[in-house]
């Protein structure tokens, strides 16, 4: 016999599922949408492979999505990636490529009202600020 959709517990489930797609399109949103690796090669300069290998090795964000990447685009600026990018990458690459991205675009009071992609491109001191940032969301004290 097969599960009841009103069933109390299919019923959680799915909307759980529904406010997580929401608040993810949320997100990708804010951070412009996201490109295909193609796109992304063209911005860069580069070809598939070196994407890949980018993705692979933390230096671009990526975003899994029916069997490719997507990558979003606040994590690029002037054709070329945010200064900054690869640390946050790794700093929060454990928690996933939506927290990071969630991180990268979300304002941030010790960061003066200013996402983290925003600070990284101003530079100057305001790197230390996000990096500080990071580091207290690896130690568990969270972000914004």
């Amino acid at each position: 016999m097969g599960q009841n959709p009103l069933d109390p517990a299919n019923v959680a489930t799915a909307l759980e599922s529904t406010d997580e797609d929401v608040h993810c399109g949320v997100i990708e949103r804010r951070a412009g949408g996201t490109l295909s690796a193609e796109a992304v090669g063209r911005l860069l300069g580069v070809g598939r492979q070196v994407i890949d290998e980018r993705r692979r090795t933390g230096a671009l964000l990526a975003l899994p999505r029916k069997g490719d990447w997507e990558y979003p685009r606040a994590q690029f600026h002037g054709g070329e990636t945010i200064p900054g990018l690869a640390d946050i990458i790794a700093g929060l690459g454990v928690s996933g490529p939506w927290v990071t991205l969630e991180f990268l675009v979300t304002e941030d009071a010790v960061l003066d009202g200013l996402t983290p992609r925003e600070a990284l491109l101003r530079g100057g001191e305001v790197h230390g600020r996000v990096m500080a940032l990071v580091r207290g969301y690896k130690g568990g004290d969270g972000f914004a």
